[in-house]
């Protein structure tokens, strides 16, 4: 009797099962914003007060069908167009952070709670990391696809 192979596990399908993370969490968090905006801005980063705008629902779908857009990729085994995908996303994520943080910025201390701007620059921090890697990824991709 043998011992269980192990996956294969070169750096393409792990990046590849990475890429599939970062498409779920883009489908969960679109889906999150269209049914719970206001969960969906907390865990985002902005002030509560920004929860009840409708546009929050508009940027769910958006963010939705991204995360939809990556989960084809990798199933298809487009490399090039995911890894190109993945770099182009350090557009959303630095714009992402950018607006979470300037949400807080200069904030008075009445209408923003200082665990807000606490939370909204941690919030900031998380999107540029996590675009980073994204992007590093994609450049990874594009080098040997």
């Amino acid at each position: 009797m043998s011992a269980p192979s192990l996956p294969n596990l070169n750096p393409q399908t792990i990046v590849r099962s990475t890429a599939t993370v970062f498409g779920l969490l883009g489908t969960a968090v679109g889906i999150q914003a269209i049914l719970d905006p206001f969960s969906y801005s907390k865990n985002f980063g902005l002030p509560s007060s920004t929860s009840s705008n409708p546009f929050v629902r508009v940027i769910g779908g958006r963010t939705l069908a991204g995360g939809l857009t990556t989960l084809a990729l990798v199933y298809f085994k487009a490399d090039r167009a995911l890894g190109a995908s993945l770099v182009i996303g350090l557009v959303t994520g630095a714009v992402d952070g950018a607006v979470v943080r300037g949400s807080v910025e200069g904030a008075d201390g009445k209408s923003i709670t200082p665990g807000e701007v606490k939370a909204a620059k941690s919030a900031a921090m998380g999107h540029w990391v996590l675009t980073g890697v994204a992007a590093g990824l994609g450049v990874w991709l594009l080098s040997v696809s």
